[in-house]
């Protein structure tokens, strides 16, 4: 297999029909004579309104699953009506007003499952400890790709953040699967309690629910499957339904939020030219992209117009540095093992934590013993420790550093106009973070929080993007290409250097093996629908199955021109697997300058990887007519 145009190659006869009975004709492409696709969707908005809705009814849960706090949303689409999306605002142990549920599992003493969510940290949780269980946090960064090293808040705890290990024989995976299937029984019971019709609503539409799970910037293609088998394994869909799960960013998911939520964003998207910075700030990571609008009508549309930025900083990693310094402060005391400094840990969080306000404050306390305890050495009085404001500050001072960083730089590029910053996420609560990062960026840009407190802007943005989403474009974070055969060219020194490698294909020609064929660079836009497609030749010997495997390369580094996927920053992304048997009869057969038979196929890869999820056909051309067949994607896990 190389790549190339099949109009520089003699075809030779093509084979005549279907003798063989193969079925190509499900294959065959109606009145679209050059081979594109087309998909265009109906028109569901005007400006910021929705219109009444067309299509065939049905539910659709979104899910925003996060480092520490987690959120839902659904949407009962209704012909004839508009759509209204409703947060989930009621989870068990706790209060109903509250959209956000804690990521954590309590297992018990036989690694089962006991308590999800509040429950997981109430009181029958403590008795489930007692007995020998145990709680699982922060299990989503076990997820996290090993690239998602982008941007670090700089210092070592984020570089090398301690992840709570897994109990031994439980994977992130299983912890995911249980934690979804929960949320997805509080959902049922939510809709079937609150709405008059929700028996009816469960009984005809449950069976066949869509679900978009939303996720960092960051992660790409392995993890969206571990989250779709993660899905299945939790009985959302079965398997031959995992195409009903979807995934969108973050970071897409709250722009769709402010688009269509004016209540949150004011003017701020009125304008085809206006501009504006999103800024997510969650648990694992921080995740910052640039938005431009494009058009307000007859819809409003926003293009993305920078790569975005995936800081590894959220607030779980200043919890951990919390963590660290207690370590330190501790050592040598009874203080001093896991589970104290984790129960420790968690208290900072959930109270100092939340309510910092000023590196000024002189004294911040964190109960630790009872209130006779006293020892000036650790800086204990009266059974808590006391902390400076400075020291808390500390804390933070990496996550806002690098955050900061991310938005000068796009605001720099945008001419110095003044920037609007929407903050949502649950780290965008911290009064501290958002006034430091305002102190920092100055008057060229205005910070503003679109989202309550108690809401979760993603969840209720991933159901606008599945509805029918505002980004238009998105730009390549990183280049793609594909792993092919180059033609030899004994001139170039690189090629001299491989020339060890060199080998004659079937059709005699000589040719070097893993070169890199880019089909999308690092900072090109591209539409959701918009395809990129690369010709190859495919050719076999006739007693092989005519498949054929073609590996889809990231490249993360610095070289504008790469040339060879064994160079330094190459990671392969994905398989494609084109399976052309059903189209046998149809193909070339050629042979070589030896003599030899070989069947070819002169084929296109379309793939689509501007959009959230990763996906291709292959084209066939043959006499006048035009196929296209479905490719297979595998994710590499590396």
């Amino acid at each position: 297999m190389y790549r190339g145009s099949s109009s520089d190659l003699d075809l030779g006869n093509p084979a005549a029909s279907s003798e063989n009975g193969q079925n190509y004709n499900q294959y065959l492409v109606h009145g679209n004579g050059n081979g594109a696709s087309s998909s265009e969707k109906p028109q569901r908005r005007t400006g910021k309104e929705w219109l009444p809705y067309t299509g065939q009814r049905q539910l659709i849960i979104a899910i925003d699953l996060g480092t520490t706090f987690s959120g839902a949303s659904y949407c009962i689409l209704e012909p004839g009506k508009r759509p209204k999306i409703e947060d989930v605002r009621a989870w068990p142990g706790q209060p109903s007003h509250l959209s956000k549920v804690p990521s954590v599992v309590t297992y018990d003493e036989n690694r089962l499952p006991r308590l999800f969510g509040a429950e997981a940290e109430g009181n029958e949780a403590e008795n489930v400890l007692d007995q020998g269980g145990f709680q699982v946090r922060w299990w989503k960064l076990h997820l996290k790709p090993e690239h998602l090293r982008i941007i670090h808040a700089v210092d070592d705890a984020s570089r090398e953040i301690d992840l709570d290990p897994l109990p031994e024989g439980i994977t992130a995976e299983q912890v995911c699967a249980g934690f979804l299937a929960y949320m997805v029984r509080c959902i049922g019971t939510y809709i079937y309690s609150r709405l008059s019709n929700g028996h009816e609503v469960l009984t005809t539409l449950g069976q066949n629910t869509s679900y978009i799970v939303t996720v960092p910037n960051g992660w790409e293609l392995a993890q969206q499957q571990l989250l779709r088998q993660a899905c299945i394994a939790a009985q959302l869909v079965t398997p031959d339904r995992g195409d009903s799960i979807r995934f969108v960013t973050e970071a897409e998911a709250s722009i769709n939020f402010c688009a269509m939520n004016p209540a949150a964003t004011g003017d701020w998207l009125d304008k085809p030219g206006q501009h504006l910075i999103v800024c997510d700030a969650g648990g694992g990571t921080i995740d910052i992209s640039t938005y431009e609008v494009t058009s307000t009508y007859p819809a409003i549309e926003v293009r993305e117009n920078g790569v975005s930025d995936c800081i590894l900083g959220g607030s779980a990693t200043v919890d951990h540095r919390a963590m660290l310094y207690l370590q330190e402060r501790l050592r040598d005391t009874r203080w001093d093992n896991p589970e104290d400094l984790r129960s420790l840990r968690q208290s900072f969080a959930t109270t100092i934590k939340e309510t910092f306000a000023s590196a000024a404050q002189e004294q911040i306390l964190l109960p630790v013993g009872s209130s006779g305890e006293n020892d000036p050495s650790i800086g204990l009085r009266r059974g808590k420790l006391v902390f400076t404001g400075k020291e808390v500050a500390g804390f933070f001072e990496p996550s806002i550093a690098a955050t900061a960083e991310s938005i000068k730089d796009r605001v720099g590029r945008s001419g110095g106009q003044v920037a609007t910053v929407a903050m949502v996420g649950g780290f965008s609560e911290s009064l501290y973070f958002r006034r430091e990062l305002q102190a920092r960026l100055g008057s060229a840009v205005q910070l503003c929080k679109p989202d309550e407190s108690t809401a979760k802007a993603v969840a209720s943005g991933a159901l606008v993007w599945v509805i029918d989403g505002v980004v238009g474009s998105r730009v390549s974070r990183h280049s793609f290409g594909i792993k092919c055969s180059t033609v030899f060219r004994h001139n170039e020194s690189k090629h001299q250097a491989k020339a060890a490698k060199a080998y004659s294909g079937v059709d005699g020609v000589k040719h070097l093996p893993d070169a890199f064929g880019c089909i999308l660079k690092k900072g090109e836009s591209g539409r959701d629908d918009e395809e990129h497609v690369s010709p190859f030749v495919l050719t076999w010997v006739p007693s092989v199955a005519c498949t054929a495997n073609i590996a889809l390369y990231v490249y993360r580094g610095d070289d504008d021109f790469p040339e060879f996927v064994d160079e330094p920053g190459f990671e392969q992304l994905a398989t494609f697997t084109i399976d052309m048997q059903p189209f046998h009869a149809l193909l070339q057969r050629c042979r070589s300058a030896d003599g030899k038979e070989f069947l070819r196929a002169d084929v296109s890869l379309a793939m689509k990887l501007s959009a959230t999820e990763l996906s291709a056909q292959c084209i066939f051309r043959h006499g006048g007519s035009l196929y296209r067949g479905p490719v297979t994607v595998t994710a590499t896990h590396n």
